[in-house]
């Protein structure tokens, strides 16, 4: 199976399923986290509020949302990727805003990973496909580049629980401002059907 195909669904209390969890979470543990997905639904999100159906590709995103989607990905996925997203930072900015950029996208994955409201599903840096959570990111980097901090906001809770989206939108703030000045501008998305 390469990875553009879909993940495949698999009942949660097979014991298959069980051995193959990432060890990212303590069994016992009711707290939510970002998983790396290989092609492999993430049982634990049934519970979620749906998406809005329609969810672009990567293809269909900006340039400046495809580097951040890409970035973030690569942040998340192992800590041996991260002197890619300096590269491509410190090739786009300069060194201030790449350490800033950085910053800002280190304080948004510790938020999203601390105060997840449910689990994330998290597909390869190359995958075509955008989750729902990924375009909140990109909507919450939108609005802070907008300077509209109720969006902002709104949309972290959506992803985060109370303190943390603060967190999230001061992330996504440092991250947004390098962005901008390089007027790499991300468009004006709107997260999912279920916003409050």
């Amino acid at each position: 199976m390469d990875s553009t195909t879909e993940p495949q669904t698999v009942a949660a209390d097979d014991p298959a399923v069980r051995a193959r969890r990432p060890a990212g979470r303590d069994r016992g543990s009711n707290r939510p986290r970002l998983v790396w997905d290989r092609n492999r639904v993430d049982r634990e999100a049934a519970g979620s509020p749906e998406p809005a159906a329609d969810l672009p590709t990567i293809a269909a995103l900006s340039t400046p949302e495809r580097i951040l989607v890409w970035a973030l990905r690569r942040w998340l996925r192992d800590i041996g990727h991260r002197q890619q997203v300096w590269r491509e930072f410190r090739g786009l900015f300069d060194h201030a805003g790449a350490v800033a950029a950085m910053s800002g996208l280190e304080r948004l994955v510790a938020s999203l990973r601390a105060g997840a409201r449910r689990t994330y599903r998290l597909h390869g840096p190359c995958c075509p496909t955008v989750e729902a959570w990924e375009v909140g990111v990109l909507a919450i980097v939108g609005s802070c580049q907008r300077l509209d901090d109720n969006l902002a906001a709104r949309n972290a809770l959506w992803l985060v629980r109370h303190p943390f989206d603060e967190e999230v939108v001061a992330g996504s703030a440092l991250l947004a401002r390098p962005f901008l000045e390089a007027e790499m501008i991300v468009p004006d998305r709107r997260l999912c059907a279920s916003t409050p």
